[in-house]
């Protein structure tokens, strides 16, 4: 049987794996970013207080999308790397009947 490139597999998956990391530093550091923005909100008065709860609400809906996207890439990191050595071993078995 010919040997499958698990180089490049390893490759995709501590890649998936570095990002998966810093994906969870990411949610960890935006929970606590939206701690204190929960807290400072309740100090606002006023107009002050729309100003801030339609800020912190445009920060916290953009945060959501940066936290899903960041979720897709890490998806489609692990599945690459899962579909690309599915893909070797089927070319190096074609390749093995070939021989």
């Amino acid at each position: 049987m010919a040997a499958v490139n698990l180089q490049d597999a390893t490759i995709l998956s501590q890649a998936a794996s570095s990002f998966e990391e810093h994906h969870q530093q990411y949610n960890a550091l935006n929970a606590q970013l939206q701690g204190l923005v929960d807290d400072a909100q309740g100090q606002w008065r006023g107009a002050a207080a729309g100003s801030f709860a339609t800020s912190a609400n445009k920060w916290h809906e953009a945060s959501a999308a940066i936290a899903q996207i960041l979720n897709d890439i890490q998806e489609n990191l692990q599945s690459s790397g899962v579909d690309y050595e599915r893909v070797e071993e089927e070319q190096a078995a074609a390749l093995d009947l070939h021989w």
